[in-house]
């Protein structure tokens, strides 16, 4: 009697998954660095983390764009707004099924992207304390803090 209440159980589970697409807004977005403290030119690792809460499948659209962003104290953002060379990428949406979780891997070596004129400028960011974003389709995650100092003041 009680392995007919477990296949029953598990069946019903199985039914509640509907197999639809559910909207990208579902999704949780977080994002984790390390280590919290750099000079410009040390490496922060950055993961991002997209899961998917719902019993339903999710479509990412694929696009060129930074799966993060940097803002300093002020919240201007001095990475993750520069454009990323992709010629003609064209990728189907990247599925997240019920209840997975997918990870963006990357890296900071404390550089800010700056435009002047026409094009861009990479110099050290400035020392001081900086918020790292998750980011998808516009959505950003909780930001998690870097700090950056000075070289020789660590």
């Amino acid at each position: 009697m009680l392995r007919f209440r477990l296949v029953f159980v598990s069946l019903f589970a199985l039914a509640a998954c509907d197999g639809g697409i559910t909207s990208i807004d579902e999704l949780t977005i977080t994002v984790a660095v390390t280590p919290d403290h750099i000079v410009a030119g040390d490496t922060a690792s950055i993961v991002v983390r997209i899961t998917n809460p719902t019993r339903s499948r999710v479509e990412i659209p694929v696009r060129c764009t930074s799966p993060f962003e940097i803002a300093n104290a002020q919240g201007e953002v001095v990475v993750g707004n520069e454009p990323l060379a992709c010629l003609m990428y064209l990728a189907p949406p990247e599925v997240v099924g019920p209840f997975q979780s997918i990870e963006r891997r990357t890296m900071w070596t404390g550089y800010r992207r700056t435009r002047n004129g026409s094009s861009w400028v990479t110099e050290p960011a400035a020392p001081g304390s900086y918020r790292v974003y998750g980011r998808l389709e516009g959505r950003r995650s909780a930001p998690e803090p870097i700090e950056v100092s000075a070289p020789g003041a660590q």
